[in-house]
């Protein structure tokens, strides 16, 4: 068994995966092939850019390269078989595809100022009410 090592930074809080499938013209043998995104979580400093992270296989060759993220980001979800969405630490949603070459907002509102809002509407809590059973 071959042990491979690829660099990168952090924990990894979320992943996606796609495999394909590919029947050799020449051969009978089927050669797996793939592709990952991944996101991690790491401390942020002034020099570290977040990135999503792009993890490539064909055969037994495995490469890892990124596209750089406009911001954190808190998760990341398939939502079809060309689309992926992830949720930025400002509250947006991003969405790029397999191939990650651009990452675009496809959110108007921050989520997290829709939940600002949705609090200050709720009425405040009284601390001297009683429920009875």
């Amino acid at each position: 068994m071959k042990t491979i090592t690829l660099p990168y930074w952090g924990q990894i809080i979320g992943l996606v995966s796609k495999a394909n499938s590919t029947q050799a013209a020449t051969q009978k043998t089927t050669k797996q092939d793939g592709r990952s995104l991944f996101i991690t979580r790491q401390q942020q400093t002034q020099t570290s850019t977040p990135v999503l992270y792009i993890l490539d296989q064909q055969g037994e060759q495995f490469s890892l390269s990124t596209t750089a993220l406009p911001c954190a980001m808190q998760a990341i979800s398939q939502t079809d078989d060309s689309t992926i969405v992830m949720i930025g630490d400002d509250g947006h949603l991003y969405q790029t595809d397999w191939q990650a070459k651009k990452v675009k907002k496809t959110s108007a509102k921050s989520l997290l100022d829709t939940l600002k809002n949705s609090v200050d509407i709720l009425p405040p809590l009284s601390t001297s009410s009683s429920v009875g059973f």
